[in-house]
């Protein structure tokens, strides 16, 4: 299974290869055109988009409705108010799945808001979801992430 990082937003957005590539430009500091690194480009095909980030795979979904379900549901189940809120909100998600076999799920998640995985990522989901991470606080690991925001 990969690591996820899911997004709620309010209404849904698809991102081109063009901003794909320019988010992962921003990020890793290097060209995604796959020509000047064959290490780092971007594919987009019908439904599947995927990013190769060195060694790193990361697979971009997207869907025009609530994570999960009954966002009513959902909403009662989470424990602070700026969650409820920020879940009752949403119309649409997106997630930032990474594929990578290594690190370990502990590793993956423990330092996120720390590593430079996690920074170039960050960097990633605001060019290319327009937003700043903690417009949707739903876990505390996003709490971590927008407190260093």
């Amino acid at each position: 299974m990969p690591y996820s990082i899911v997004l709620l937003l309010r209404e849904p957005h698809v991102s081109t290869q063009a901003e794909l590539q320019a988010a992962g430009e921003r990020g890793w500091g290097r060209r995604f055109d796959g020509e000047t690194d064959p290490m780092y480009f971007v594919v987009q095909q019908a439904d599947v988009t995927m990013m190769k980030a060195g060694t790193h795979v990361v697979q971009l979904l997207h869907a025009a409705q609530p994570y999960l379900g009954d966002v009513e549901e959902i909403s009662g189940r989470l424990p602070r108010q700026e969650q409820k809120q920020a879940w009752l909100e949403h119309g649409a998600w997106a997630a930032l799945d990474l594929w990578d076999r290594k690190p370990p799920k502990a590793e993956a998640y423990a330092g996120l808001p720390d590593s430079h995985f996690s920074l170039r990522m960050r960097t990633v989901a605001q060019s290319c979801f327009r937003m700043k991470m903690c417009s949707c606080p739903t876990t505390e690991l996003l709490r971590r992430v927008c407190k260093d925001w």
